[in-house]
């Protein structure tokens, strides 16, 4: 190795970063004794004088680090020797960008945790990237100050999962975002923004993510969202999280236009909050539409969010643009709908589903998938001897899946028929999937299917 000097030179960061860590210790405990300073590879005299210079002159070599943080249920230690090692480490490049992922687990939230997250929240002018998980399984009283963690314009990318026992914490949360600095920050570099529930924002009056491209998001804490949203108008990938907090009715309801936004999925417990964002929102540039409603509500409110959904794809026109749907309803009894809001169901998706003329993938769960549905989307033998793509509804799909359906003993045969004349009809159609609980052996009773599969098609259970 000493006279290897070019080659090790040659080597990109990544690679050295293997190397470099290979004789880090992997795990330690607070009963580990070691001595920090003749730690390798913070101990140079362990390692050839060409390596010291490869990686003093590589200072992102001491930037990355993962954290992976556990405390046993039986482990009563004060003084866990991942931070001094943590110290050590970042001190050797005191100005270079900080690119971290921090997953502390524990049985019980104890002390501990937090001199680490002081330690590295009073490093927040270097984050780059940071990926911060808290899970506790247990705590007793909590007795102190949320801990807030402040971000700076200068961090690129920011994910925080709030989990374990603190998800019960509604009132006093312990944990909160600090986005103080993003007053009207032009220079923000922000581009990814994913933050879990349970987790209190703290926000200026006015504040701008204008570089911000990929937002999830959780209602839980009754956040503006409308505010949150007016402030990234260059997002392309919003992810919303409504939970279970009442909805303020005092809030005003204008339209955020989100002109950039491609990927957009809401996954709902609370009806009448998603119902709210969803009428709140404009996106022209949108792709792909995922909602999903999981609450324990009526047939009359689901059929309220389907108008939302409707009517929130006309205002956004993007009927031509639109290339996946995904639409899932559950926890809903199939059997209290009543004969209304069936018909009204009908007309509903027959209206969206007409107007999707370039749908590639379509995924429907719930009760909205009837027999009624099925035989729209069936290509009828006049059809073949016209234009497929007028005739046909959603002309282009590849990609279906069905689940959790409400067509009974009796809808196999309807399906089967969908199935096998979209094939027939162009092959366009590539894949299929069906719940395993509701068609159990469907390749092998429908006749139709069968050649289709060996023909190519591909069939999945859910």
């Amino acid at each position: 190795m000493a006279n290897s000097s070019p080659f090790f030179q040659a080597l990109s960061d990544d690679i050295l970063y293997i190397i470099f860590t290979y004789a880090t210790p992997v795990s330690m405990t607070s009963s580990t004794q070691i001595n920090i300073r003749r730690m390798p590879p913070l101990n140079f005299s362990q390692v050839c004088r060409t390596w010291r210079f490869t990686v003093q002159a590589h200072p992102n070599l001491w930037t990355m680090i993962s954290i992976t943080y556990t405390i046993a249920e039986d482990d009563r230690s004060s003084n866990p020797i991942i931070l001094p090692f943590v110290k050590k480490w970042l001190q050797r490049s005191p100005s270079t960008p900080i690119y971290c992922h921090l997953d502390l687990y524990g049985y019980e939230f104890r002390t501990d945790f937090v001199p680490l997250l002081d330690f590295l929240q009073s490093e927040n002018h270097r984050w780059k990237d940071m990926d911060i998980g808290i899970r506790p399984h247990r705590i007793n009283i909590w007795n102190r100050d949320p801990i807030a963690i402040c971000c700076t314009p200068a961090l690129s990318s920011f994910r925080l999962n709030r989990g374990g026992v603190f998800s019960n914490f509604r009132t006093h949360p312990p944990v909160s975002l600090d986005l103080t600095s993003f007053a009207m920050d032009a220079c923000s570099h922000l581009r990814v923004l994913d933050v879990s529930s349970g987790v209190k924002w703290l926000l200026p009056e006015k504040f701008s993510l204008p570089s911000l491209q990929e937002l999830r998001i959780c209602t839980d804490l009754g956040h503006d969202t409308t505010a949150i949203l007016s402030a990234c108008p260059g997002i392309s990938s919003l992810h919303i999280f409504v939970k279970d907090e009442a909805l303020d009715h005092k809030v005003k309801s204008r339209v955020t236009v989100l002109s950039h936004l491609a990927f957009l999925e809401i996954r709902s417990s609370n009806d009448a909050r998603s119902k709210h964002i969803i009428n709140t929102l404009s996106c022209p540039s949108l792709q792909s539409l995922a909602f999903n409603e999981s609450g324990e509500l009526r047939e009359i409110v689901a059929l309220q969010s389907l108008r939302s959904i409707t009517a929130f794809l006309s205002r956004s026109n993007v009927h031509r643009s639109l290339v996946e749907l995904r639409i899932q309803f559950y926890c809903i009894p199939t059997t209290n709908i009543d004969l209304d809001s069936r018909r009204e169901n009908i007309w509903l998706m027959v209206d969206l589903l007409r107007s999707l003329a370039n749908l590639e993938r379509l995924f429907l769960s719930g009760f909205i998938v009837d027999e009624d549905i099925v035989r729209l989307l069936t290509v009828h033998p006049k059809g073949l001897q016209e234009d497929f793509c007028k005739a046909a509804v959603c002309p282009l799909l590849r990609e279906m899946m069905f689940t959790f359906t409400n067509l009974g003993r009796f809808g196999r045969g309807a399906m089967g028929a969908m199935i096998a004349s979209r094939w027939e009809a162009t092959k366009k159609l590539r894949s299929v999937t069906l719940s395993f609980a509701e068609f159990p052996d469907f390749a092998h009773e429908n006749e139709r299917v069968r050649v289709c599969m060996e023909e190519g098609l591909i069939l999945l259970a859910f």
